[in-house]
């Protein structure tokens, strides 16, 4: 997509040059102008903020953060210089001052299969209004804003007019869209921390990488389109909602984003080792298990109703001290004090799935006892050889694939648990885990799409 226009400093609006915006499909953009021939002006345009307008009068923003210097291409005529600036960022509609000191109101994203995952649950006559979600309100990341989370848009079933059946209308939910309001306004860079929470919410879902296809915000009333680098691609594959871990129609979506912003702060990093594992190559599995595992003890910290002293505490603190006091050995003395009361690692697996149920994890596609064998395994290994083999075998990776994916899927039995699904919910979500197909198809029939 190229943006024709003219382009100037904020402080020069009488001296602006021609050119255009390269956004590639990455969504990269990159500034492309010209000046008459050895124009040394062409430097001052090494600055974070650019003002600009279209051929068709739309005003634009462009900032630049880090390192983006003004570089000559070749090329054109001999009366003129061509000149290349990479950006970070470009807001199309309206002039903004700099990336630090603007504020946003309001924010909001489109994904890619966003309308499967936001189908409402009510299914209302074709002519009636379309019914909407309700918000939810957090105060994420311990700053000073009031963000209400609001699912706009929602793919919408409706009895058809015939009386034949239920059906989605073509283009329902195409629209759908992840908004933030903020009270007080806030930097984007505030914005960009709920939208990375969001994607990651998204990609929990989906057990994909989600894309994010657009982005808007608002600052004093002016409406900006956004467009920056993502590094995820469209899939080409189709997602259906009977193939989501969480999606609206099966739970509270104002629920689910309260949970959601408080697990990703109170719970860190579970949200994020999860989504994680979706942005990135598998270059060494020893990487992925190892945060599994870690995330799994931190979370495990933080689960009020699972204990965290291996006994009583008060009973330990008392048979530690009889010992030191009947100790004569200074060595062994010293290793007694510092004895913990905490529990094992494999006593902290085994208090997971058993609290989660072995029918849950067991439809996930987990077996709970191989699983805590395996993890105890290579988890050591992996810790102090960084390998958890001797040297190069065959079924080494498929050793490591499994307590990756096993710990995984448990962790995310745990993550749907603090997000509220219970019952038949959690064991749908489960059998998604599994990847073998859910146990309750929710969202399959009649819901066909007109």
């Amino acid at each position: 997509m190229k943006l024709r226009g003219q382009w100037w400093l904020p402080a020069a609006a009488d001296r602006p040059v021609s050119g255009h915006v390269r956004v590639a499909r990455s969504g990269r953009p990159t500034l492309v102008f010209k000046t008459p021939a050895e124009g040394r002006e062409a430097y001052a345009f090494d600055a974070p903020t650019l003002h600009g307008q279209l051929d068709d009068g739309t005003p634009v923003t462009l900032w630049a953060r880090g390192f983006h210097p003004i570089q000559d291409r070749d090329g054109g005529p001999a009366d003129e210089q061509r000149w290349r600036r990479s950006l970070t960022t470009v807001l199309v509609g309206a002039h903004l001052g700099d990336q630090d000191a603007e504020l946003f109101s309001e924010s909001a994203l489109q994904f890619q299969h966003l309308a499967m995952w936001s189908r409402h649950p009510t299914v209302v006559d074709h002519d009636a209004p379309a019914p909407v979600h309700d918000s939810a309100n957090v105060s994420p990341y311990d700053a000073q804003f009031n963000v209400e989370i609001s699912l706009l848009n929602p793919q919408i079933v409706r009895h058809r007019a015939d009386g034949s059946g239920d059906a989605i209308m073509n283009g329902s939910g195409n629209d759908s869209e992840i908004a933030f309001h903020s009270d007080p306004p806030a930097p984007l860079a505030f914005h960009d921390h709920l939208a990375m929470d969001a994607r990651n919410l998204l990609t929990f879902s989906f057990q994909a990488e989600a894309h994010i296809t657009r982005q808007r915000a608002v600052s004093e009333g002016r409406e900006v389109i956004i467009y920056r680098h993502r590094t995820s691609k469209l899939s080409r594959s189709q997602k259906s909602g009977h193939n989501m871990v969480v999606t609206a129609l099966t739970s509270d979506v104002a629920k689910i984003f309260e949970a959601w912003w408080l697990v990703a702060s109170d719970y860190y990093p579970l949200t994020q080792i999860l989504a994680g594992r979706y942005y990135t190559s598998r270059a060494f599995l020893e990487h992925s298990v190892s945060a599994a595992v870690a995330a799994l003890e931190a979370t495990y910290d933080r689960l009020e109703h699972l204990p965290s002293d291996r006994m009583d505490p008060e009973v330990f603190a008392e048979r530690r001290q009889w010992h030191l006091d009947h100790e004569a050995d200074e060595d062994f003395r010293a290793l007694l004090q510092g004895l913990g009361n905490r529990q094992s690692l494999r006593q902290k697996l085994k208090r997971v799935w058993r609290d989660l149920s072995e029918p849950v994890v067991t439809a996930a596609g987990v077996d709970p006892k191989s699983w805590e064998k395996d993890v105890m395994a290579v988890r050591d290994r992996i810790a102090h050889t960084g390998s958890h083999v001797d040297g190069v075998q065959d079924e080494a990776e498929a050793i490591l694939e499994r307590v990756d994916r096993d710990t995984r899927a448990v962790l995310s039995l745990v993550l749907c648990r603090l997000l509220g699904l219970e019952g038949q919910a959690l064991m749908r979500s489960a059998s998604v885990l599994s990847q073998v197909g859910p146990l309750v198809r929710a969202d399959s029939m009649p819901y066909e799409t007109a």
